[in-house]
Order: C-alpha cells, then structure tokens, then sequence
C-alpha cells in the first residue's frame, strides 16, 4: 500500500522526503528501512520485527518532517509482526529456509511452500512477493537460491502490467459483473 484513498477509490501516491530525497512507494519504504538498518539494526532482525511496537514502527517510516506518510501504516506493522512472530514460532531463519529448499530437488517449488507459512507472505495466494524473493535470490551472483531443472517459475503479474494487458485487449473479461467493475 503506497497510496492514499478517497471514497474507496485511488487518490495519490505515497512521495516524501527522507534522508534528504523525495522518494516515491517502494523506493521511500526501502529508504526507510535502510536508516532504521543504519540506527539500530536490532530493528531489522526476526526478533525486531515481533516484538517491535506501533510506536517504534511509525517513527520507523516518518517522513524528514516527521509527518506519517505511509498509507495503511498499521498493516504494514501487522505484517513486520507476523513475519518475526511466524519466524519465531517456526524456528526459521531467512539463511534455514533457503537451505531447506536447496536441499530438496525442487528447491524452488519448496521456498514458495515454507513462505507460505510466513506473515508477509502467506497471504498472497498468487504468491507475487514470494517468488520475487525467490527470484532475486536466484539471480543474485551468489545464487543464494537454486532452481531445480524442472522447475519453471510461475508469473509474476504485477499491478501495471495487468492494467496495461486490460487497456490493450490482450486479456478479455467474460465475466459481466467484474467486467461491469473495472
């Protein structure tokens, strides 16, 4: 959730200053987290994650001015605490889940399945941001995360991409009542 809505609908998206740049989204989120990193990096671990308060996670994500800028600021902490609760409670480390599935024959296939137990993950039932952690784990030069030789990896249909297949007739809807939506 990078954006603000009004009456149900779209209104603006989340741009603000932080660390002295106007970032959009994404970019002010992982700019965010970056600075908590550099502050206090006990923020960032499973641990941090769990047990962090709203309180803290807000001051996290303020803007330069101080001002909250994050839309739906209160599941972005709901997520960050099911992550390190979910991790806790399964006794799981980001390093024991990619060796899980690297040891198995299909260790993409089974880093999907164990994020599926994971808050921040497990509610994705197309599983977008998961096989985007897979995929950068796999294209890193470390290849920290290998893929089986019969493994595909499932699309990745991101919010533009859909809208630009819909806008262009690539992707026709049958289905009057969601058509009659869109």
């Amino acid at each position: 959730s990078f954006w603000t809505a009004n009456d149900g609908h779209y209104h603006e998206p989340l741009i603000a200053p932080i660390d002295g740049k106007v970032l959009k989204g994404s970019s002010y989120l992982s700019q965010a987290y970056f600075r908590a990193f550099q502050k206090n990096p006990a923020f960032l671990t499973i641990n941090g994650q769990a047990n962090c308060s709203f309180e803290e996670f807000r001051q996290v994500l303020q803007s330069d001015e101080g001002k909250d800028v994050m839309p739906a600021l209160h599941l972005h902490h709901d997520l960050a605490r099911a992550y390190g609760r979910d991790m806790l409670a399964l006794d799981e480390t980001p390093q024991s889940l990619v060796a899980k599935a690297n040891a198995t024959a299909t260790p993409l296939t089974t880093f999907l399945q164990l994020l599926d137990r994971i808050g921040g993950y497990k509610e994705d039932p197309l599983r977008k941001k998961a096989t985007l952690l897979a995929l950068i784990l796999n294209q890193r030069p470390e290849q920290y995360l290998r893929f089986g030789s019969e493994e595909a990896v499932p699309p990745v249909i991101d919010y533009h991409l859909m809208r630009s297949c819909l806008r262009t007739g690539i992707i026709e809807i049958i289905d009057e009542a969601l058509y009659a939506k869109v």
